[in-house]
């Protein structure tokens, strides 16, 4: 979520400075903004992970070369293990990068199984979510259960629900602090709150679906475990897509 809603204001202060200067200048200064608001969110390692990024993006296009996705997030890893080497054996380093590098290189290979298995044009936006959340969620699966002894399964489900909606809540918070700042309209701010309420509710109700208890493995073997997933992934997914053809060719 920390991406997504770094993505989403750094867009928007783009949008609206490239509106009046050039696209250099325009990441520059969104970059500049970008890192106040970082800053108040006193640099956890995921809002730091997206931020980072974007100003790789940024720096990329302002000394006119191009990047990479494994590119920006191997950088990123690299500028905050310089700020802070410790910060390597922080849980929310580790899941943040893991996540992130799932997304990145799994993202394409589930999309294309969930298109064999869910077709339906109507159904893209589903299979998009849901490919993005098995990305993450396989990538940090070992790591979490060697740390925690448990798996939160239930995060497939309840992200096909939250993740949309809290794009839906981000962006009507988002804008509606700006009009409130500007106006000072009180029925705005109840808005917001309303809009926050629901939320928190429909977060409150999926924490009560429990996480799955699994045996407990040394913490070890769940790191050792990440390459054999990779491995597992690009072998295993693209021959499920094969099978899946032949049996609609029958």
């Amino acid at each position: 979520i920390s991406g997504m809603h770094i993505s989403v204001i750094g867009g928007f202060i783009f949008a609206l400075l490239r509106m009046f200067m050039s696209r250099s200048k325009s990441y520059i200064i969104s970059a500049i903004v970008l890192s106040l608001y970082v800053g108040l969110l006193s640099f956890q390692p995921s809002s730091a992970r997206a931020f980072i990024t974007y100003c790789i993006v940024a720096g990329f296009f302002v000394f006119g070369h191009s990047s990479g996705r494994l590119t920006r997030i191997a950088l990123a890893a690299i500028v905050l293990m310089m700020i802070n080497p410790f910060c390597i054996f922080n849980i929310g380093f580790q899941f943040s990068f893991l996540a992130t590098v799932g997304i990145i290189l799994f993202n394409d290979e589930f999309g294309g199984l969930l298109q064999n298995v869910m077709p339906a044009k109507f159904l893209s936006k589903i299979r998009d979510n849901l490919s993005v959340t098995l990305s993450a969620f396989v990538s940090v699966a070992f790591v979490q259960a060697g740390i925690f002894g448990q798996l939160a399964v239930f995060s497939l489900i309840t992200s096909l629900l939250l993740i949309p909606l809290f794009e839906i809540v981000f962006t009507i918070l988002f804008f509606g602090a700006i009009i409130f700042y500007l106006t000072d309209w009180h029925f705005v701010a109840a808005i917001m709150d309303f809009v926050c309420r629901i939320f928190l509710w429909c977060i409150d109700k999926a924490a009560v679906i429990p996480p799955l208890s699994i045996p407990h493995i040394p913490a070890a073997v769940g790191y050792l475990m990440i390459p054999l997933v990779y491995f597992v992934v690009f072998c295993a997914v693209p021959f499920m897509q094969n099978v899946i053809k032949r049996r609609r060719m029958l």
